[in-house]
């Protein structure tokens, strides 16, 4: 024991082995080698020892008995066996009913289980035994956070911090009571003692709730901490995230910055990147993620973030030899591979795409969306059965409905939109978070549901989706993208600096020029002349068109005269018209389209499976050469092309 009492753990270790080998019915021997065996994590062992303790340790002897079974309770919390860990603990009690660890731990199985009435018996006997603990009021006022029963659990998280003036978790938890019963300004109180005691993460979270309901009174708060602690960075850092958690970004940046004066680290520029990046200014973003690398090298992820803002300003080779940098890295690693297959998935490279997602499958089997993207190629290559199992398996494998989850977007592709939308609704109910928001934005979207496309990607953005990029690139939306309303909705949520920002694309350098394109006026609609891979043809400008479609006519003639080959079939995928209209098409990539001295080349285009369907020219695809004016008095297309400097 006195090995044990001066942590010398491998000399007591040691004793008690010797002893148990002289004296095998030793029942304390074989407990403190499990208590020694528990620390060093040979949980097998530690449980052997216990076993053999409460064999051999009188029954009378009810202290060191409950002391096994409270150490046997924890080895199995460790195995993550908890049911076995609730009767060890009840034994424990059983023997030794005043003991407050015993009933703590025991509380918190039942609170992890959402028993709170037995959990609520624990912390309450733990009151009776001592009154002037804090703990078992944090525990009881926790249940009543669950309950929504706001003012009780406000009362209790009073006697908390009465009792603990320097608990930081106290105040943490009583600023979300504050939140529950709409007192911010209390709550904002609260939530910077937290941070002022410990830099509290549930505060931090808790700061962004109340920025986002009571702004004013959370940024006052921050600021005055920044003046009376001024040579604390984490004051402007704060300030940071409140300003960018409400899309300010400007002045995110400027707080930013002023806090990487006071104390330059990689996760502060970072965030600046971060910033610049959701404003659109991709030289900036890059600049500062560069900062960030060079203060933390061996971050690995850094290398990744650097990757996706290529990919958002549509480098995206750039993006993919980043990417090739992080998996010389981590060739282990499966996300890496992920990542790559899906940049090389938006350059229509379908087989490199292909291969780079049944790596990521390889290393990491259980990622559903690996599954789910590797499925998508195998659909635009026209391997729909290959492509079908990949969707099976990710129902097999993606049985939650919760934030993350892809399995509705399979269950879509395998025709069984019903229960897509079950699962929808069911991950809705899951979570209140803005990423789930914006999945139901997606999967509507491509069932060709606009209203509820759009009345989810406004939830989305209400509960603070701010990546306006990503949401105007995104293939998933295009459906919804084309819709007036769409629109409406961009200029509602997103301040017009974000807006400027991302028009400048400002990682590469451009001149500009105005190329106006001759139309004519047909029946009420719009004709352009086109030439499709050298066919002459005339196509339908639509506004409202997401797409390039031909008619199967136009296609049959292309195929046979050899404007179009085999290699040029990717798959099929639904499509919507301007009128709403949801139809099946074979998708094809167009080599080249050119009008008017203009050229765009790898032009998906939809084949309808209708003879009378018209040839559609959408504004989405033009919108790739620049800015779309029509000039209806000159009949003219004025198109504001940006070209490179070399």
């Amino acid at each position: 024991m006195e090995a044990l009492d001066e942590r010398d753990y491998k000399k007591a270790e040691s004793a008690f082995i010797s002893e148990i080998k002289d004296n095998d019915d030793n029942g304390y021997a074989y407990l403190w080698l499990g208590v020694i065996q528990y620390g060093n994590d040979e949980y097998g062992k530690a449980l052997g020892s216990i076993d053999n303790a409460l064999k051999y340790i009188h029954k009378k002897d009810k202290e060191n008995r409950s002391y096994c079974y409270y150490k046997r309770a924890g080895i199995y919390r460790a195995l993550e066996k908890d049911d076995l860990a609730l009767s060890d603990y009840t034994m424990a009690l059983s023997l030794n009913p005043e003991d407050d660890d015993i009933l703590w731990e025991r509380a918190q199985i039942y609170y992890e289980q959402e028993k709170f009435d037995l959990a609520d018996a624990d912390y309450k006997r733990m009151i009776e035994l001592n009154p002037n603990q804090p703990a078992p009021y944090m525990g009881l006022g926790r249940n009543e956070l669950f309950r929504k029963e706001y003012q009780k659990a406000l009362d209790l998280f009073d006697n908390v911090v009465a009792l603990y003036t320097d608990y930081s978790s106290g105040y943490s938890f009583r600023a979300e009571a504050y939140i529950g019963l709409k007192k911010y300004i209390e709550a904002a109180s609260d939530i910077v003692k937290a941070l002022d005691i410990d830099y509290n993460n549930k505060a931090f979270r808790l700061m962004q709730d109340v920025a986002d309901s009571a702004f004013v009174q959370m940024n006052a708060k921050l600021k005055a901490m920044a003046v009376t602690d001024s040579n604390n960075s984490y004051w402007p850092y704060c300030l940071g995230i409140i300003h960018e958690h409400t899309r300010k970004f400007s002045e995110a940046i400027d707080h930013y910055k002023k806090a990487a004066k006071l104390d330059e680290d990689a996760i502060t520029y970072s965030r600046i990147s971060s910033c610049y990046e959701d404003m659109g200014n991709w030289a900036s973003a890059v600049e500062y993620m560069d900062k960030a690398i060079a203060l933390d090298p061996k971050n690995d992820n850094l290398i990744q973030y650097k990757a996706n803002i290529y990919y958002e300003a549509g480098e995206i080779e750039t993006a993919i030899a980043i990417m090739d940098e992080y998996i010389e890295r981590r060739p282990d690693y499966g996300w890496g591979y992920y990542r790559r297959g899906w940049y090389k998935d938006n350059l229509q490279d379908i087989d490199g795409a292909i291969e780079d997602y049944t790596t990521s499958i390889t290393l990491d089997g259980d990622y559903p969306y690996a599954i789910m993207s590797r499925g998508n190629m195998y659909l635009l290559k026209g391997e729909k059965e290959l492509a079908m199992k990949d969707f099976e398996a990710v129902v097999q494998l993606d049985t939650i409905p919760e934030r993350g989850s892809c399995t509705m977007y399979a269950l879509m592709h395998l025709g069984r939109n019903e229960e897509a939308i079950e699962w929808m609704n069911k991950m809705l109910a899951s979570s209140d978070k803005e990423g789930v928001r914006y999945e139901a934005a997606c999967l509507y979207s491509l069932m060709g549901d606009i209203e509820k496309s759009l009345y989810y990607l406004e939830e989305s953005l209400k509960r603070g989706n701010k990546s306006y990029h990503h949401i105007m690139t995104d293939d998933d939306m295009d459906n919804a993208r084309s819709s007036e309303a769409f629109t409406i909705l961009m200029e509602k949520y997103f301040p017009q600096e974000v807006k400027e920002e991302t028009s400048q694309e400002s990682l590469i350098e451009y001149t500009e020029r105005v190329v106006e394109v001759p139309f004519t006026r047909q029946g009420g609609v719009t004709q352009v002349k086109c030439s499709v891979n050298g066919l002459p043809l005339h196509f339908i400008f639509d506004t409202g068109a997401a797409d390039v479609t031909i008619s199967r006519v136009e296609a049959t003639f292309m195929f046979k005269n050899e404007y179009l080959t085999s290699e040029d079939v990717v798959g099929k995928a639904r499509y919507m018209d301007a009128n709403g209209d949801i139809s099946i098409g074979t998708v094809l990539n167009i080599k080249k389209i050119t009008f008017g001295g203009l050229e765009l080349e790898n032009v998906r285009a939809s084949v309808v499976e209708s003879n009378n369907a018209p040839l559609l020219l959408g504004q989405s695809v033009l919108n790739r050469l620049g800015k779309i004016e029509i000039d209806y008095d000159r009949s003219v297309l004025k198109i504001t092309t940006k070209e490179r400097i070399q």
